[in-house]
């Protein structure tokens, strides 16, 4: 369904529906804003990022919970590019970009560039970190964790300090000078969406606690007045 952008829905699940209205809503809101402004091209790389996120869901994660399959740490970090859902988050933080956001940056985007690689990898594996234990708990494919831990026979510890390690290289990628990107404008998009999962992940799942431990952290920086002495 999602391949033909079709909006027929009768066959789906209920709990599924609610995610694809908001899928094909968000889409048609994008459409109708870059119209506007002469970007339509920006509407084709959206549909393809939205694509891309559900068959990382449906095809390979879902596959892998089904039959119990913990896949190797290097399959799942290939498939975790797409899953941890920042693609996506670029490409419609770009639409709303303006003019920086040419053609000329999506077609340079889609080459899959090693900045957006490296950004990717980092959300999927400081994410994992916070949130396996939780996730393993309430029923969940397997996270970065268990794929390192079952693949080198190492402690939960262990596994974490590898991981640690992994982050640490994305971030020297990512402060690399970018090869071929058009825009230099653009950069600051990927640096944000890092710094963002540092902040969110580094030490618990404030994300997925979003009422309590995010709530503190955006009620102090944009409520709560600041002293200046």
């Amino acid at each position: 369904m999602i391949e033909r952008w079709d909006t027929s829905m009768e066959d789906l699940p209920d709990y599924t529906k609610v995610w694809f209205v908001a899928l094909f809503v968000s889409s048609s809101e994008i459409e109708e804003e870059t119209t506007k402004e002469g970007r339509s091209y920006c509407v084709s790389y959206t549909k393809e990022a939205e694509k891309n996120q559900v068959r990382s869901y449906n095809i390979i994660e879902a596959r892998c919970f089904n039959e119990d399959h913990v896949p190797t740490l290097e399959e799942h970090r290939k498939n975790g590019v797409f899953s941890c859902t920042y693609p996506l988050l670029t490409v419609s933080s770009l639409c709303g970009k303006g003019k920086i956001a040419s053609k000329e940056v999506f077609d340079w985007l889609f080459t899959h560039p090693k900045i957006l690689a490296s950004t990717s990898d980092l959300f999927r594996l400081i994410d994992d970190v916070a949130s396996h234990e939780f996730e393993q708990e309430r029923g969940h494919v397997a996270s970065s964790v268990e794929c390192c831990m079952k693949q080198h026979g190492v402690s939960k510890q262990d596994a974490h300090d590898e991981l640690t390690k992994l982050v640490e290289s994305d971030w020297k990628d990512i402060n690399e000078e970018p090869l071929g990107v058009p825009k230099k404008d653009v950069l600051q998009v990927f640096l944000n969406f890092g710094r963002a999962a540092d902040v969110f992940y580094s030490d618990y799942d404030a994300f997925t606690e979003s009422r309590t431990m995010a709530k503190d952290m955006l009620v102090a920086l944009l409520i709560n007045p600041m002293p200046i002495e």
